[in-house]
């Protein structure tokens, strides 16, 4: 597993420019690492019960608070990743370039077109160099701001290739799936989902929507356990939710139960399908590792696979892109540490990169957003 030694090694160069106002270009430097893959179930997470698979990690920035998003642009070959501010990398990482920050949650329409969705609708026509503003983005049904955690889907006419229609799955009290015609602009259709919040779809290759959701699981539970992580002693949903499943066969119309793959502590997931159907899902692990001897918690980022078409999953060969120790900033509190929202991207050679925003222990920068590449190997 990573070590925090590795972050310093990682923090990123500037490069000097001729004019002040000339965007800063970041160097980076991909750094092995190893994510680790269980060899079957094991009751306790001991290295020995997991394969060691070569990867490559980088901290490309650590200008970060809550929700980055990260898509790839393959006609450029460009790596854009959303933080406080944006970056974008036309070699796959050895630099990044700062770009102006998206205006909310992106989706890659293709051609060099990007949907942005925060308090207004905008678009990138320039791989997200430059952004313009369409309108104010439609609430929900009873009026209130629409709030979403992934890209939308975005589906084509099989002949022309052209979008023919997006799909959001939106919450803010309740949650909804809803669709639009006209590129995000009106969602004449609006339907109730059978999860409550952070939700992120995608459409699977036999054609079934799968969405991956947050789940209630232990909320209300605080943990004895544990009494100098803030976060947990108070038994937030943060911690406690857990992750699920539901399917639509019908566009959309209609969902499946939820399905859930962790009781509590594993949720803001990130799903991508692969060239053989398969379907990859990351997320964060805030619970479910045995705290230190010392009582610090441990945190991490997990993968696993899908064979059907999101029908299950394969938890006993899942794999964990990368684990951490909390730290104690002071007592009774515990600086936080524990990571925030996945995004994985598929690049042409199979394999993919996983970002996630990430603790970091002090002093210097409390969070950032870490990138880890890798592949699947079942």
């Amino acid at each position: 597993m990573s070590e925090f030694a590795i972050c310093a090694v990682l923090v990123p160069l500037a490069i000097a420019v001729a004019q002040a106002d000339s965007p800063q270009v970041i160097r980076c430097e991909w750094q092995p690492h190893t994510v680790r893959q269980y060899r079957g179930r094991a009751p306790v997470l001991t290295e020995d019960a997991l394969d060691a698979l070569p990867a490559q990690i980088q901290v490309p920035t650590h200008e970060y608070q809550w929700g980055q998003q990260f898509v790839y642009m393959p006609e450029k070959n460009r790596l854009f990743l959303q933080t406080t501010l944006g970056l974008y990398s036309d070699d796959l990482g050895a630099t990044w370039i700062e770009a102006p920050t998206a205006p909310g949650r992106l989706t890659y329409l293709g051609a060099g077109n990007a949907l942005a969705v925060g308090g207004e609708l905008s678009l990138s026509r320039d791989y997200g160099t430059t952004w313009e503003t369409l309108g104010p983005r439609p609430p929900l049904p009873d009026g209130k701001a629409a709030y979403s955690l992934g890209a939308m889907v975005v589906d084509r006419d099989p002949a022309s290739g052209s979008i023919v229609r997006l799909v959001e799955s939106v919450f803010h009290d309740d949650a909804y799936v809803r669709f639009s015609t006209d590129g995000g602009r009106t969602w004449p259709t609006v339907l109730n989902a059978p999860w409550i919040s952070e939700t992120t779809l995608i459409r699977a290759g036999n054609g079934d929507l799968v969405a991956a959701t947050r789940t209630d699981g232990r909320a209300s539970i605080a943990d004895p356990e544990a009494p100098f992580d803030w976060r947990r002693a108070g038994g937030e949903r943060d911690f406690y939710s857990g992750l699920g499943v539901s399917i639509s066969k019908d566009n959309g119309q209609t969902w499946s139960p939820v399905t859930k793959l962790y009781e509590a502590g594993r949720h803001h997931p990130s799903m991508v399908l692969l060239a053989n159907h398969d379907l990859v899902m990351t997320y964060v692990v805030r619970l479910g590792y045995d705290d230190t001897v010392e009582g610090l918690p441990q945190y991490g980022i997990e993968a696993v696979v899908s064979h059907d078409h999101g029908q299950t999953w394969d938890l006993d060969h899942r794999y964990v892109l990368d684990r951490w120790v909390g730290a104690w900033a002071e007592r009774p509190g515990v600086q936080l540490m524990a990571p925030n929202e996945t995004d994985t991207v598929l690049l042409p050679d199979g394999s993919l990169i996983t970002a996630y925003g990430k603790g970091f222990p002090l002093p210097g920068p409390q969070r950032g957003v870490q990138l880890v590449r890798w592949r699947v190997t079942n």
